[in-house]
């Protein structure tokens, strides 16, 4: 932050925009700050956690992709192959798409409640 973004009221026009959002959608807002939180603690907790036997067998299964597998359809293997792709081979990358599709979930199920229900309070 510099003094320019003061006198040209940048900062104080970006705080306003922000409460007006949370006052017109409130239970968004909190979905968000949630979903936001759910993110920063699995990316954490991914961080420091070791890589588990079935995680290093989706790995494996990354470097000789096929159209299916015996015991499972192959949509993990083509995830894993692209975030390792993307992210390096670490235990995080392994679980990026996990937490994206599981945020993405969240979301969507927001949205679906909010459609049923046609009421943010009950939708959250």
């Amino acid at each position: 932050m510099t003094t320019s973004d003061f006198k040209d009221n940048r900062i104080p026009k970006l705080v306003a925009r922000i409460a007006g959002w949370y006052r017109r959608d409130r239970y968004a807002f909190w979905l968000v700050g949630l979903v936001l939180v759910f993110l920063a603690v699995n990316i954490v907790r991914s961080a420091y956690l070791g890589v588990h036997v079935d995680e290093a067998n989706w790995l494996m299964q990354t470097r000789h992709l096929q159209a299916g597998y015996f015991f499972h359809p192959p949509f993990i293997a083509y995830e894993l192959f692209v975030t390792t792709a993307l992210f390096g081979k670490s235990a995080l990358a392994l679980r990026a798409g996990s937490l994206v599709f599981t945020a993405g979930t969240l979301a969507i199920v927001y949205l679906l409640a909010l459609d049923i229900f046609e009421d943010e309070g009950k939708a959250f």
